[in-house]
């Protein structure tokens, strides 16, 4: 019995977002679960430097590599990468409870998507405060 425990991992610029709403209808209420893993976010530039790697912080940044530049700081299968600071390392967001009486939507999607849709907007328009 109980209820149900949404568990994610993400590595690099896929983003997740969840959403849920009454299963009487109305607006979808939409959170990212997770933050893109970009070379300049304070945490990954300190684990890069860490790692004796180096960050151009241009537009977008780049973690800077003998295979050239990256836009993120976690990847799958880049392993010429690692010497510079890249991981494959997932970031686990917190759990969510998938309380009954609601939809749930769950979205995963690259940076193909979100580089056109905001996160938060995927799911409709925001649910009123």
């Amino acid at each position: 019995g109980g209820a149900l425990r949404l568990r994610t991992a993400f590595v690099g610029d896929s983003s997740i977002v969840y959403g849920r709403r009454s299963v009487e209808g109305g607006a979808w209420q939409v959170r990212q679960l997770g933050v893109d893993h970009k070379p300049d976010r304070e945490d990954e530039l300190q684990r890069i430097s860490a790692a004796g790697g180096e960050v151009w912080r241009g537009d977008p940044p780049r973690l800077l590599c003998s295979v050239g530049g990256l836009a993120m700081s976690r990847s799958l299968g880049d392993f010429a990468a690692a010497e510079c600071g890249l991981t494959c390392e997932p970031e686990v967001p917190q759990e969510v409870i998938l309380e009954g009486g609601f939809e749930h939507m769950l979205l995963i999607c690259s940076d193909g998507v979100w580089d056109f849709i905001e996160p938060v907007t995927a799911g409709g328009p925001p649910a009123p405060p």
